[in-house]
Formats: structure tokens, C-alpha cells, sequence
């Protein structure tokens, strides 16, 4: 990953990665504002729709890829799930994102 633009790295200084994640918030939060106010929905029916659209956007590129992908997220935030099998969930979720992007043609 060293030849890669520094768009491309994965954000190891924790307060980057606090900064890009209050950043996509921000413009999710927003979205979803605007999103609920143009269709007249609540927040929960548009995060709710949103993912399911963003699902079959995956699964269009590579279903099997896309279904691997959403069992690592559930996993994940699966309150069973204990440290070491998050933890190889997680591991197993950044691969499939790479995989993923490749398939649509950017870098991750």
C-alpha cells in the first residue's frame, strides 16, 4: 500500500479516522434529513430502505461476494459475538471490501 495515493491508505492515526467518520455522519445525517422530509418517513424508515438499496447495489456486482460481506457486519455487531470472532470478522469484512471495490473498479 505504499505506492498508493494516501486517499488509499487505511487511516491509521485515530484522529483521522475520527475525522472521516464525523465527516460521513455529517453528510449521512444530513442526507437522511432531506431523504425523510422529500418522501415523509421517519429516520429509522430511511437508514432501513437505504441499507436494503445499498444491498442490492452490492449484490449486483457479486452476490455471493455481497452476502459474505453482510454476514461479516453481522457478526460484528451480533451482541453474542465475543472480542476474537469480531475481530476476525472485521479482518475478514476489509478483505471482502477490497474485493469488493476491485470488482467495481476503484481502490479502496
Amino acid at each position: 500500500m505504499e505506492n498508493q495515493p494516501d486517499r488509499y491508505r487505511r487511516l491509521e492515526d485515530p484522529d483521522q479516522r475520527a475525522f472521516v467518520r464525523s465527516e460521513i455522519n455529517r453528510f449521512l445525517v444530513d442526507a437522511t434529513k432531506a431523504g425523510c422530509e422529500s418522501i415523509g418517513c421517519t429516520g429509522v424508515s430511511f437508514v432501513l430502505m437505504g441499507m436494503a438499496y445499498w444491498s442490492e447495489e452490492i449484490v449486483e456486482l457479486d452476490p455471493a461476494l455481497a452476502a459474505r460481506y453482510l454476514r461479516q457486519l453481522a457478526l460484528i455487531y451480533d451482541p453474542k459475538s465475543n472480542h476474537q470472532k469480531r475481530t476476525r470478522a472485521e479482518l475478514k469484512r476489509r478483505d471482502l471490501f477490497k474485493q469488493i471495490c476491485a470488482i467495481a473498479g476503484e481502490a479502496p
